[in-house]
């Protein structure tokens, strides 16, 4: 894993000193997508393991590539879930939310684990918009 974080930290370190026509800024950023995918990709696997504090891990290096990933936001508040971290996850719902206010999975999300802390009003509000997006 270090050797992971060593490779974001050394790709971001070339854009600083790289010349613009060596990497540009479009070959940067697609390095960086690619980065978070692996990332996430590693995330779901480790999930699928209920490895949950290390795809939590996984998922924050992919978020630091990449930090408008909602997906990444979502799996990481599903995992946080799993390991009874509520308040937290609620946040990484949140955030997804933010980032992409259309994401009808991360309303599912975050409502069924507001019902669940019995926050009953707005989990329904998330909930009916879930089903708004998923049509």
């Amino acid at each position: 894993m270090h050797v992971k974080k060593l490779g974001v930290a050394l790709l971001m370190w070339a854009c600083l000193i790289l010349p613009q026509g060596a990497w540009g800024a479009d070959a940067v950023r697609e390095a960086m997508n690619r980065s978070a995918q692996k990332y996430f990709h590693y995330a779901m696997v480790l999930g699928g393991e209920a490895r949950y504090d290390e795809a939590v891990k996984a998922l924050d290096q992919a978020i630091g590539a990449k930090p408008d990933f909602a997906e990444a936001y979502s799996m990481k508040g599903s995992c946080l879930e799993k390991l009874g971290n509520d308040r937290e996850a609620e946040t990484a719902y949140r955030k997804a939310l933010q980032i992409n206010p259309s994401y009808g999975e991360g309303y599912y999300y975050l409502g069924n684990l507001l019902k669940k802390m019995g926050k009953t009003a707005e989990a329904e509000t998330m909930l009916q918009k879930a089903r708004q997006f998923q049509r």
